[in-house]
C-alpha cells in the first residue's frame, strides 16, 4: 500500500511542478525568482524520489548500490543545470527526466503489486532482479553525461563564447562551499570505486559477483 502511495505521489509530482511554471507563462509573471524556487525544490525532490526507488528495488541490502544510485541522481541534475547556465538553454534529451519518472513509477507499481521482495529474485546466475536496474542508471547516466558534456565543451552563446557559468578565476568566496561539496562527492565516487578492489567479505576474499573471466 505504502508503494501505491509514492507511486501516486511520484506521478503528480511532475504535473504539479508543471502547472505553476504553465501559469506563469499564460500571465506573463514568470522569473529568475520563481525558476530558483522551482529548481530548488526539484534537487530537494531528487534525492527523495531517487531513495524511495532504491528502497523500493531492496537496495537497502546493499547500502553501496543505494548511495551510488542516489549519487548518479545528483550527479546528472547538477551537470543539467551547469549545461543550462553555459548554454543558456535547459535541454533535454530522447530519455531524460519524464521517462526516468516513468521508470521509477513502474518501479513502484511492481513492488506494490508483487511485493519488494520481486527485485531479489534470481534472473541470470547470481544476478538479482534490481541489477537491471542498476545497469540501465549506469547506461543511461553515461549517455546523458556524455551529451551534456559535448554542450559545455562547446561554449557559451554569449560574446567570445561567454556564459552566465560561474567563472574559476576571481571566484567569490560564497562558492568556495560549492567547491568543497563538488569534491566531496568525487571523494565519494573513489571511495565507492575502491571496494572493487578490496575484494569480496567470504573465504580468502571470495564473492557472490558473477566472474568476468
Amino acid at each position: 500500500m505504502v508503494m501505491l502511495f509514492v507511486r501516486i505521489g511520484t506521478f503528480h509530482l511532475p504535473k504539479f511542478r508543471c502547472f505553476d511554471g504553465k501559469q506563469a507563462r499564460r500571465t506573463n509573471s514568470s522569473s529568475p525568482l520563481g525558476e530558483l524556487f522551482d529548481h530548488g525544490c526539484d534537487s530537494l525532490s531528487t534525492i527523495f524520489v531517487a531513495l524511495s526507488a532504491c528502497i523500493s528495488c531492496q537496495l537497502g541490502h546493499y547500502p553501496a548500490w543505494l548511495f551510488f544510485q542516489c549519487f548518479c541522481a545528483i550527479v546528472l541534475f547538477y551537470c543539467a543545470h551547469w549545461q543550462t547556465y553555459v548554454s543558456g538553454t535547459l535541454r533535454f534529451g530522447k530519455v531524460d527526466v519524464t521517462e526516468a519518472q516513468m521508470t521509477i513509477i513502474g518501479i513502484h507499481m511492481i513492488s506494490a503489486i508483487f511485493g519488494p521482495e520481486i527485485w531479489l529474485t534470481k534472473i541470470i546466475g547470481n544476478f538479482e532482479l534490481w541489477s537491471s536496474m542498476a545497469l540501465m542508471t549506469i547506461v543511461c547516466g553515461l549517455w546523458q553525461i556524455s551529451f551534456m558534456c559535448k554542450v559545455i565543451k562547446a561554449g557559451g552563446i554569449g560574446r567570445n563564447g561567454s556564459s552566465i557559468a560561474i567563472p574559476i578565476v576571481e571566484l567569490p568566496r560564497n562558492y568556495i562551499i560549492l567547491i568543497g561539496i563538488t569534491l566531496g562527492y568525487s571523494v565519494n565516487a573513489i571511495n565507492f570505486s575502491k571496494m572493487f578492489l578490496v575484494g569480496g567479505s567470504g573465504k580468502n576474499g571470495s564473492t557472490c559477483a558473477v566472474r568476468i573471466l
